[in-house]
């Protein structure tokens, strides 16, 4: 049985060979950091849009599996590599849908999740509208590429979330401040 720093390196090593020339998506160190905060919040249910070509579902599964966990990932445009090794397909669901349509249909569906992960669209309004929709449902909202546009900090200020996660200004998770 491999261990969580066994599939760790696994997946660093992965990344500098055959995932050289893809769009890598999130950093390792993000991902490490990911892995470790669902495993220390004991995280079940992962929602996530977009994929690219799967490293941050690699991540969040090799956690998952731990938790005894699902991740469930929107992308309308499912590339041919992805990465996420076969192991982890029972844990995981593609969902080939366009969001926030399918953000909201799948959140109405789950009820609660722990934590959502927005990657997707990173425009103002594609970035607040996912954050704002998912506050209704998550524990935890966290997102790459939050230097792109202002909506995660508008977000965090107007919906009264704070830092949970604080990345290098580039990525972050939030929860929701207690009044």
């Amino acid at each position: 049985m491999t261990t969580g720093a066994e599939a760790l390196r696994h997946i660093q090593q992965y990344r500098q060979t055959v995932g050289a020339g893809l769009k890598l998506g999130i950093e390792h160190e993000v991902g490490v950091a990911l892995y470790e905060f669902i495993l220390e919040q004991r995280i079940k249910t992962v929602v996530e849009t977009g994929i690219a070509h799967g490293f941050s579902s690699w991540y969040f599964l090799e956690a998952l599996s731990q938790t005894g966990g699902r991740l469930y990932s929107i992308e309308p445009h499912v590339r041919e590599v992805l990465v996420v090794p076969g192991k982890y397909q029972h844990l995981w669901q593609v969902n080939k849908a366009v969001s926030p349509a399918g953000l909201i249909s799948l959140l109405k569906k789950l009820g609660q999740v722990d934590l959502f992960w927005h990657d997707s669209d990173h425009t103002y309004a594609g970035q607040f509208g996912e954050y704002a929709v998912a506050s209704h449902h998550a524990r935890f909202i966290g997102s790459h590429d939050i230097n792109r546009t202002g909506a995660y900090i508008a977000f965090k200020d107007l919906y009264g979330w704070r830092d949970r996660l604080a990345g290098t200004g580039k990525w972050g998770v939030l929860e929701k401040a207690v009044s």
